[in-house]
């Protein structure tokens, strides 16, 4: 997981997302982090990587208010300002341009922070998680049970009409 390699910190959570056991990808996949901020001794860093078979798949970060949020990397945002958590300054939409079959999104302490660091009275809120499924290119069984109906069908029809000249 490479983005995710160089920085361990010593309290973090991690969620990991799989949309199915298999390959099958998952298209417009969008959700909110919602308070995304900084406290005297606490710092909200949130680090999120999409996968597919391909590889790893950076997000796409639209950030409310860039005075409470910022991005430090491709995969990282940090919150850099104090928002109460009845308002939307310090929220994020994050959303995938291309196809993923799942995500990781760690929550950490962040780097800005001069003195102790005191996790308990930090957190992030996640939103419901929208996605579109991708068509399966395996065709399902009834629709393969009808064709070999219509099949049978065709080829009997043709036998008989043969038979009667």
């Amino acid at each position: 997981m490479g983005a995710f390699a160089d920085n361990p910190a010593l309290y973090s959570a991690t969620m990991n997302v799989n949309f199915s056991e298999s390959d099958r990808l998952f298209s417009d996949v969008s959700f909110m982090l919602y308070d995304i901020d900084i406290g005297s001794v606490w710092q909200d860093r949130v680090s999120i990587i999409g996968f597919s078979s391909n590889g790893e798949i950076a997000p796409e970060f639209t950030i409310e208010n860039t005075d409470y949020v910022e991005q430090v990397d491709n995969y990282t945002l940090d919150g850099i300002k104090n928002s109460s958590n009845d308002v939307d300054t310090s929220n994020v939409l994050v959303s995938f341009s291309s196809s993923i079959s799942g995500f990781h999104l760690i929550f950490t302490d962040g780097d800005d922070i001069e003195s102790s660091i005191d996790p308990s009275s930090h957190g992030i809120g996640i939103g419901d998680i929208y996605y579109t499924q991708e068509p399966n290119d395996v065709p399902e069984p009834a629709s393969t049970l009808g064709l070999l109906v219509l099949g049978i069908i065709g080829l009997y029809s043709r036998l008989k009409t043969r038979r009667s000249y």
